[in-house]
């Protein structure tokens, strides 16, 4: 559905949105003949309506990059092999530092009070003190999953094959919240 669309893919606009603004003018690759078109202009809804098929057909995780609430932190996924770990940069630094202990890290995300980051890798997803520190496991993901949100009831919510489930933020088991109704046609 529009919706679960909409919620999976909410954290590549907000990067695109981010990095082009509401529009960004596009130079549209030359023709066979080798002739320059006119810039285009490219909207934030029809980026996410043109990137949807990456996400939903290929099942790529939407971005990874998280905003701190209060705007002053972002945190990314860099390097390779096995320097592949989230880095935080502050607006008042020059460079980022790495993040210990989140070795494979993928979707981070901030807890609505700032305190916080989450991270997803093969074993689960994770939270680290966004000053620093040991991560700790709150529970495990199904590979499958689209995307989460840490709210700020207490609860991560995430989407697996079409239901959505919630996970408390101190750790434990998953929850369903919605089934499928098989008999409906």
């Amino acid at each position: 559905s529009r919706a679960i669309m909409d919620f999976a893919i909410a954290h590549r606009n907000i990067a695109a949105f981010l990095t082009f603004g509401p529009t960004d003018n596009l130079v549209t690759p030359p023709n066979s003949r080798g002739e320059l078109a006119d810039p285009m202009t490219l909207g934030l809804m029809a980026f996410a309506d043109e990137s949807n098929a990456e996400v939903f057909d290929v099942g790529v995780f939407p971005v990874d990059v998280a905003i701190s609430p209060d705007g002053r932190t972002v945190v990314t996924r860099s390097g390779a092999g096995p320097d592949d770990m989230l880095h935080a940069r502050s607006l008042d630094a020059f460079e980022p530092r790495a993040i210990d202990g989140t070795g494979g890290g993928r979707t981070p995300q901030f807890s609505p009070d700032g305190r916080w980051i989450s991270f997803v890798t093969s074993s689960g997803i994770h939270k680290v003190r966004a000053t620093g520190g040991a991560p700790l496991k709150i529970g495990w993901f199904p590979p499958s999953f689209r995307d989460y949100r840490w709210a700020d009831d207490g609860y991560i919510y995430y989407v697996d094959e079409g239901q959505i489930w919630r996970l408390p933020e101190s750790g434990g088991d998953a929850e369903q919240l919605t089934k499928i109704d098989t008999n409906e046609t």
